[in-house]
């Protein structure tokens, strides 16, 4: 009777858990690449509260949905609350000509009681402007409305990219000169024709406490689907 070739046996064995080795990690490979991809897709849940009296915008469990606008803007951290949301869905194209920052049309108010607050608005794109022409012109404008002969503005953040994994976007912080130093911290995130624009306002001394809350006010900014609606409500048992 012949004996197995101990050295064959081994080779076998150790090309299967070779192998064995190689899938483990292609799958882990695969698995992180998908995880990669659904955190740069928009929210695609089938279903969004139905927010009361059927509205089309609104809070609900401390987030702001606007389903024409198709994004929801949670609370930025503890201690924030909504202090004014509007219902509006009518945006123009901007004015490339004139001012940017006063055609922006205010979706929502932020505070955070004694330490900050924010506002996220939106404006329509015009014809030639890009996102990153619009957020240089809102940068100039600020710049240009702060200074004076008592000061100049100081540059906290350049002109920085990307701001949102999804819709990428630019950033930048200013310092005023102000009594207090304010400091602004400025997003804007184009999403087809339209620029969201997410403004944090501070003070110097208080940035470092709320310096993480200004980032998540944008990283937890969500686009919905543009076919997002909100759930429909279930009927009653027995009733059709």
């Amino acid at each position: 009777m012949l004996k197995p070739d101990i050295n064959k046996v081994y080779r076998k064995k150790g090309t299967e858990w070779l192998a064995l080795i190689f899938g483990a990690f292609a799958l882990v490979i695969v698995l992180g690449l998908l995880c990669e991809m659904k955190r740069m897709l928009p929210d695609l849940s089938a279903d969004h509260p139905s927010l009361p009296g059927d509205r089309m915008t609104g809070i609900m469990d401390s987030v702001y949905y606007h389903y024409p606008f198709h994004f929801a803007l949670p609370l930025p951290a503890p201690g924030w609350q909504f202090v004014q949301v509007s219902d509006d869905t009518v945006v123009h194209p901007c004015d490339e000509g004139t001012a940017l920052l006063p055609q922006v049309k205010w979706l929502a108010d932020l505070e955070r009681p004694d330490l900050a607050d924010a506002r996220l608005g939106v404006l329509a794109l015009g014809d030639s402007l890009t996102a990153k022409d619009l957020a240089i012109s809102i940068l100039d404008g600020m710049i240009d409305g702060a200074e004076d002969s008592n000061g100049r503005v100081s540059l906290l953040q350049p002109l920085s990219g990307p701001a949102h994994r999804i819709l990428q976007g630019w950033y930048f912080a200013l310092i005023l000169p102000e009594p207090g130093s304010p400091v602004w911290v400025v997003t804007v995130l184009p999403r087809g024709e339209l620029i969201f624009i997410l403004w944090c306002r501070t003070d110097e001394e208080n940035y470092v406490r709320v310096r993480e809350d200004c980032q998540a006010l944008t990283s937890r900014f969500k686009p919905l689907l543009m076919s997002a609606r909100p759930q429909k409500k279930k009927p009653y048992p027995g009733i059709r």
